[in-house]
């Protein structure tokens, strides 16, 4: 909040003076020194001061403020100023605030949240860590407080996949809690026991590397000698079709039940699966009872070199081929992708009954993504969209789907420039542009270090107005729809043009020259 009281305190000042003074262009450029843009409104919208230091403007969609002190600090306010975001040395430090949260990080030093219970008012919970990953705990109103200081002494709550987890100078005493599974471990992972409090429950103890077992009463039998060498052990053991396995690692190993087979010579190189009978799915970790029709089959030879999946069971359409590294071809019923020369060349197509999304990339040259949204009349209830059988393509015979209007597209030429369009017509073009990705990943990267290599930034929405903006402000503009229209060149001039055919020349930013239009 102090931060914020002097950011007003050094800006409003300015604003008012400046916003004030009618002798001056809407579009005052002396940069970099400094600069300013007034609204058609005739508020002011975007300051600089010393480019590329200071910087403030204000988001025409959103009415957020943005301030930055660059490559430094960034603060964005809302209008009512209930939610306020800082950003300092991004990405490695940031402070949000809102009424149903705060959270301030400085990676790898520390990181600290505090926000509503499940949404509950006034119910706080508290979450920090500190020297990340070795130091942290948390409060919680509705439940036990954990805290952990590695390796000395730790208690966490459900951490990884345990309800709880404990530990006293790690890796010499570990405890654990997992759906009433409580286990022990002394010099973790090598000697440990553990059991469920309930009757017929699960029980396992294991001295590694000479012995381990883990039995489940009538479901289960696990047994280990001379880890990691020998494993046996049955599964399913409550179904018609249990399944046995035996493995002598990494030479070979065997699993059979029912139509399930599956085998593996020098593992991990040579593997096959292979599963025929619907009625016998739970083999491969199906529920209990599931009567899935189709076929299994799973081969490697060698891995990672070939692979071949096809899984037809039930619902589930999935086939993969890999000729490592030359081609991959992975079908799911939700996408395809097709990848060339793993990792350079790539084609994806994602598919729901809402939208469309193609994606072509040419690493780490060339990144396009394009999305397409499908009308509700064409939606289906499962993801394939739902066409009537006599409206097909008279061309390819196959179904049309009718799609909204627009397109969203994300296109990279890296490093030279990267375009971006939303589905209504809102567009972006910038040049250069070394930050190959986008969105959260980047959040902070743009505004805090691009102006050191941007040439351009061209702007504009579904209206016709645009906005451009080249290095150190050299050159702007922007054009109102065609009716209003206005440029700037530091210290040389400044053209504005109004909606009445009216034109006003300011030579050296300061002295007007007027023609046209109804004076």
């Amino acid at each position: 909040m102090r931060h914020g009281a002097m950011t007003r305190a050094f800006l409003l000042p300015l604003l008012l003076l400046l916003g004030s003074c009618q002798l001056l262009p809407n579009e005052f450029n002396l940069s970099p020194l400094y600069r300013h843009r007034v609204a058609p409104s005739g508020e002011m919208v975007e300051l600089d001061l010393l480019w590329p230091i200071f910087h403030w403007e204000k988001e025409p969609d959103q009415a957020l403020t943005d301030f930055r002190i660059r490559p430094v600090w960034r603060t964005v306010t809302d209008p009512d100023r209930k939610r306020v975001a800082h950003q300092f040395l991004a990405p490695l430090g940031g402070i949000r605030t809102s009424p149903e949260k705060f959270n301030a990080h400085l990676w790898p030093l520390f990181y600290y949240k505090e926000h509503w219970n499940e949404g509950i008012k006034q119910a706080w919970d508290v979450d920090w860590m500190a020297l990340i990953p070795l130091w942290g705990g948390a409060s919680h109103d509705d439940r036990e407080n954990y805290f952990a200081f590695i390796p000395f002494y730790g208690k966490l709550r459900n951490f990884l996949t345990y309800d709880e987890l404990g530990f006293f100078l790690f890796p010499l005493y570990l405890w654990t809690e997992r759906e009433r599974d409580y286990g022990r471990h002394i010099l973790w992972p090598l000697t440990g026991w553990g059991t469920q409090r309930r009757q017929g429950g699960t029980y396992w103890w294991r001295i590694l590397p000479f012995f381990g077992k883990n039995i489940n009463p009538g479901r289960s039998e696990h047994y280990t000698a001379l880890f990691p060498f020998f494993w046996w052990g049955w599964r399913q053991l409550q179904t018609p079709h249990p399944v046995s396995y035996a493995r002598f690692w990494p030479l070979l190993g065997m699993t059979f039940g029912g139509a399930f087979t599956s085998w593996d010579f020098a593992w991990p190189l040579i593997r096959h699966s292979h599963l025929k009978e619907g009625k016998a799915a739970q083999a491969m970790g199906y529920p209990e009872g599931t009567e899935a029709e189709g076929e299994f089959v799973y081969w490697d030879l060698p891995w990672p070199l070939f692979r071949y999946q096809r899984n037809t069971l039930g619902n589930i359409q999935r086939e993969h081929l890999w000729i490592s590294p030359f081609y991959y071809d992975t079908k799911r019923e939700d996408r395809h992708i097709r990848t060339y020369m793993l990792p350079f060349l790539w084609f994806r197509h994602y598919f729901n009954h809402h939208r469309d999304r193609w994606d072509r990339y040419f690493l780490p040259f060339f990144w396009d993504s394009r999305t397409k949204y499908r009308k509700p009349a064409k939606r289906g209830p499962f993801l394939a969209p739902r066409v009537d059988l006599d409206k097909k393509d008279a061309d390819t015979g196959e179904a049309r789907v009718e799609w909204y209007p627009g397109e969203a597209q994300s296109t990279v030429y890296w490093p030279i420039m990267r375009y971006k369009q939303s589905q209504k017509g809102a567009w972006w073009s910038r040049g250069l542009s070394i930050v190959p990705w986008d969105g959260s990943a980047a959040t902070g990267m743009r505004e805090a270090y691009d102006w050191a290599w941007t040439l351009w930034d061209v702007r504009g929405d579904g209206l016709g107005n645009t906005r451009t903006r080249t290095s150190m402000n050299l050159f702007t503009s922007r054009n109102f729809a065609g009716k209003r229209y206005q440029c700037s060149v530091p210290l040389l001039f400044n053209l504005e043009s109004d909606a009445k055919g009216g034109t006003t020349l300011r030579l050296f930013q300061f002295i007007p020259i007027s023609w046209g239009g109804h004076r």
